[in-house]
């Protein structure tokens, strides 16, 4: 499974390996949310039947509220909700902004 990620991540985001590997090791942390990105990776669709819901967010929600957001930063951003939600919530309400 972690090679799958950072073979996407290498290939189609341009990752260096080190990128990759640590995007990989966030995932894998969290098994329900690697689940349902590997579930975007083969379908490119977002879990809708029973997503992970975190502090009210989904993949999708998370989608539709920052289209700039890639996949992969739904997914990051999903973590972050959940790691360090207080810090989360904040950027949120700032609209994520970009540096």
């Amino acid at each position: 499974m972690k090679e799958f990620i950072i073979s996407y991540c290498i290939n189609v985001l341009g990752y260096t390996l080190n990128q990759a590997e640590e995007e990989a090791d966030k995932l894998i942390k969290h098994p329900d949310i690697l689940k349902e990105f590997i579930n975007w990776l083969a379908t490119g669709k977002y879990e809708s039947n029973n997503p992970v819901t975190i502090e009210g967010y989904t993949a999708q929600r998370l989608h539709e509220e920052f289209d700039f957001l890639k996949p992969i930063g739904v997914y990051n951003y999903l973590i972050s909700l959940r790691e360090k939600p207080e810090e989360a919530l904040k950027w949120i309400k700032k609209g994520l902004p970009r540096k």
